[in-house]
């Protein structure tokens, strides 16, 4: 099973220009083989967004925009985890949303954890952690700092999911918690295969360009990359159960 994260710059908070950026880089992952490929945090419209003061409704995904991923996972014959802003009765979710190959949506998983201020303002708290199961093994999705917690962790380490998937917005600072930490301790206590999707690029409030993705395997850290845009690669064992790869491939994006 071969899994690419989209370490991408979707910082400037431009719906359209995420979008055709994105769709672009899940053309190239399932031209290298990819199966499953997964975006960073809030990659629509892109994680600053409040900051720049767009108003609500116009960074949530129309039918008509989520149609098009939807067709092209069922094109491609990818598994697609796609970040977004979410919006259920009024209230709006820092959510991931499972297309999976055959282009149909299986379901969503929203952010259990936020500071609720600065640019996640906005973000209403979710409630379920779902477990989606691919050739006969579990996986879950967690945001970015719900892998701290201990009771998000605690609950995963319950549901035991053999592969964990976290898009994240999550750069490395001084006199700050290091997430590589935080990650190999998820990860660890879980007992999964934890694959962080990072992103990079620089908007005023936050340098992304030192922001990690990784893959962990059990508490042990396998590869981290930070950077310039880049489609990362790995394989995973047939029984889900080990990380094959030594070190990301790095593909360029077009």
């Amino acid at each position: 099973m071969k899994i690419a994260l989209l370490h991408l710059d979707l910082s400037r908070s431009q719906k359209e220009k995420s979008i055709e950026k994105i769709k672009t880089a899940i053309e190239t992952a399932a031209n290298k083989g990819a199966e499953f490929i997964v975006t960073p945090e809030v990659s629509v419209p892109g994680y600053f967004f409040y900051h720049e003061g767009i108003h609500m409704d116009s960074v949530v995904m129309t039918e008509h925009e989520f149609l098009h991923f939807c067709r092209l996972a069922q094109t491609k014959k990818v598994n697609l985890l796609l970040s977004h802003v979410k919006k259920v009765d009024g209230k709006y979710y820092n959510a991931c949303t499972y297309i999976n190959a055959e282009g149909a949506i299986i379901g969503s998983y929203e952010k259990h954890h936020s500071h609720q201020k600065g640019m996640e303002t906005w973000v209403n708290l979710g409630k379920d952690y779902p477990i989606w199961h691919y050739q006969e093994k579990k996986m879950a999705v967690l945001i970015c700092s719900d892998t701290y917690y201990e009771d998000t962790k605690k609950i995963m380490k319950e549901k035991a999911p053999d592969i964990l998937f976290v898009p994240a917005a999550w750069p490395p600072a001084a006199d700050h918690i290091d997430p590589l930490e935080v990650w190999k301790t998820c990860a660890d206590q879980t007992q999964s295969l934890l694959f962080v999707c990072n992103q990079t690029g620089t908007q005023g409030m936050m340098d992304m360009t030192k922001a990690p993705s990784v893959m962990i395997e059990k508490g042990k850290m396998i590869d981290s990359y930070a950077g310039k845009e880049a489609i990362l690669s790995a394989d995973i064992s047939d029984d889900k159960n080990h990380i094959l790869s030594t070190h990301w491939m790095i593909y360029p994006t077009e």
